[in-house]
C-alpha cells in the first residue's frame, strides 16, 4: 500500500485500489497530488496478498485521515477542484451522508454518450448509481456503516443500498470520467448485457459467488 500524504491533515482521502493496472494510476495521482489538502491512497492487491476490491478499499479507509473518502477506481479521472465542491456540499447539510458523481467516458463516441444517459437514467429513476462515479462518504458515516462487504462483486451496490439507509445522496453535476478501454474492448452492446444480466440475477437470488463465474466468461 502507498500513502500519497499531505503536508497537513487532510480534508480529504482519496482510495484508489489497484490490481495489475498501474499504467493508469500516474495520470490519477498527478491530478491530485499536488492538493496539499487531498491525501492518495493506494491499495495494491499484489501487496496486499488479496484481490478484492472492497478489502482493499477497506484496508485504504482505515489508513485515511480525511474526514470525507472518496473511492476512485484507478481508470477515472476526478478533477481536485470538483472534489471540493462536494466536500463544501457536504460540509453545509448534515442530512447528506455522501454521494457520487457523474458517469462520464473519455471519448466522442455516440455510443458513450447514449450509454452515460442510460446510467443517468438508472440513477434518476431507481437512485442506483455504480462504483465508476467515484463513490464518497463522511469518514463518520463509513465508519458506523462498517465499511464496504467483502464480497466478490456488486459491493459498489451494497454499499450504495447501505448508504441511502443512512440518509441523503449528493449526485454531484461534475464528471467522474472514466475510461472508455473496457466498453471498447468487450463491446459496447456486450457489456452493456452482461452487466443488466448480472444485475437481474441477482435480484432473481443467484449468489454473488456464480455470479462472479458467470462474468468471468465473458470478461476473462
Amino acid at each position: 500500500m502507498m500513502v500519497r500524504q499531505a503536508h497537513h491533515i487532510p480534508l480529504v482521502s482519496v482510495i484508489v485500489p489497484v490490481h495489475q493496472e498501474d499504467r493508469h494510476l500516474v495520470k490519477n495521482l498527478t491530478q491530485l497530488q499536488g492538493d496539499p489538502r487531498i491525501e492518495v491512497i493506494v491499495v495494491e492487491a499484489e501487496k496486499v496478498g488479496v484481490a478484492n476490491r472492497a478489502y482493499q478499499m477497506n484496508l485504504g479507509a482505515c489508513q485515511a485521515r480525511g474526514q470525507l473518502l472518496v473511492f476512485l477506481h484507478v481508470d477515472t479521472l476526478i478533477h481536485p477542484k470538483d472534489l471540493w465542491i462536494t466536500y463544501q456540499r457536504l460540509k453545509e447539510d448534515p442530512s447528506f451522508v455522501g454521494g457520487v458523481f457523474r458517469f462520464t467516458l473519455d471519448t466522442q463516441s455516440p455510443k458513450a454518450r447514449l450509454l452515460e444517459l442510460g446510467v443517468l437514467l438508472r440513477q434518476q429513476i431507481f437512485h442506483l448509481p455504480y462504483g465508476d462515479q467515484a463513490i464518497f462518504i463522511r469518514r463518520s458515516r463509513f465508519e458506523a456503516m462498517g465499511g464496504y462487504p467483502e464480497v466478490p462483486l456488486l459491493e459498489d451496490v451494497l454499499f450504495i443500498q447501505k448508504m441511502k439507509k443512512q440518509g441523503k445522496l449528493f449526485f454531484c453535476s461534475k464528471p467522474a470520467i472514466t475510461s472508455v478501454r473496457r466498453w471498447e474492448r468487450h463491446g459496447y452492446l456486450k457489456t452493456t448485457v452482461v452487466n443488466l444480466a448480472t444485475m437481474i440475477l441477482w435480484k432473481s437470488g443467484v449468489s454473488l459467488e456464480r455470479l462472479h463465474t458467470f462474468r468471468r466468461r465473458f470478461f476473462s
